[in-house]
């Protein structure tokens, strides 16, 4: 996967030199609140929080002939927990994206490869590492009302500790209707597979007596765990459009992780999210 994103960076920086027009740069910022019920990804003792979050990010958009099209930028990301802040994170990094388009028309299908690397900060040192995300969307409208998505992805995180690093692979499909144009209902279904990061106690029976190193985050003898497994996630959302250039979203989300043991990790997140286009 590096390799890929390496040869899309590649590919990018010689389709630039050649592009015949370029649009101005786009920032697009998300002002979210997020609620989760399942913050210590955890069997038992589930601990609840809630977090405000904040994303910018700036694109240009360079076309390149009629059927491709080139994006760059970077992108600023943060979140701020309110009863556990060592659970803030903050990213700050870049992303370049090649999109084809089939056909003419806003019916014609169209694939977008996407690379992308960012630096994450974190309050727990040992949770500062490097992402490397790399992903490809297949997008086709049937009607006016009606436009579905598949995507496959890969996400790959190198941390200053072992037991953070992780890394999964993820295929989620879309489906919009949109019955004006103001409003939008989404929902998407995927399935993930990879490394699975929880919090356990160093009280439970399974790990009674065994050294764990403690990162804080949630007091005791808490201590971060790592287990591969897969993932079934399903949502469902509604959008407002509040003008040209400004959305308001409500999403809710649900996830079922099962690793080996027949543990099952379960996430419920309620999303709210204000989008602004400048």
């Amino acid at each position: 996967m590096r390799q890929l994103c390496l040869f899309v960076l590649l590919l990018g920086m010689g389709l630039m030199l050649t592009a015949n027009r370029v649009e101005a740069w786009s920032p697009t910022l998300q002002l979210g609140l997020e609620s989760n019920d399942n913050v210590t990804k955890s069997i038992r003792e589930e601990k609840g929080d809630l977090a405000f979050t904040a994303m910018l990010d700036v694109s240009a958009l360079r076309i390149l002939n009629r059927d491709w099209q080139l994006s760059y930028g970077g992108t600023f990301q943060t979140s701020a927990w309110q009863e556990y802040s060592g659970l803030n994170l903050t990213e700050l990094g870049g992303h370049i994206s090649l999109r084809r388009k089939y056909g003419l028309g806003p019916y014609a299908p169209r694939l977008e490869i996407q690379a992308e690397s960012t630096r994450q900060f974190s309050k727990v040192d040992e949770w500062e590492g490097y992402w490397l995300r790399g992903s490809a969307t297949f997008t086709k409208r049937f009607t006016p009302e009606w436009q579905t998505a598949l995507r496959v992805g890969y996400d790959q995180f190198y941390a200053k500790r072992d037991v953070y690093s992780t890394n999964s692979t993820s295929l989620i499909g879309t489906i919009n209707y949109d019955p004006n144009e103001n409003w939008r209902v989404f929902m998407s279904t995927g399935y993930a597979t990879g490394d699975h990061l929880s919090w356990c106690r160093n009280s439970w029976g399974s790990f009674a007596g065994t050294t764990q190193w403690l990162d804080g985050i949630f007091g005791g003898d808490w201590f971060p765990y790592q287990a591969s497994g897969h993932t079934i996630i399903t949502s469902i959302g509604l959008a407002r459009a509040l003008g040209p250039n400004s959305t308001l979203s409500l999403e809710y989300d649900v996830s079922e992780t099962f690793s080996p043991k027949d543990h099952v990790y379960r996430d419920h997140i309620i999303r709210l999210q204000f989008i602004h286009a400048f």
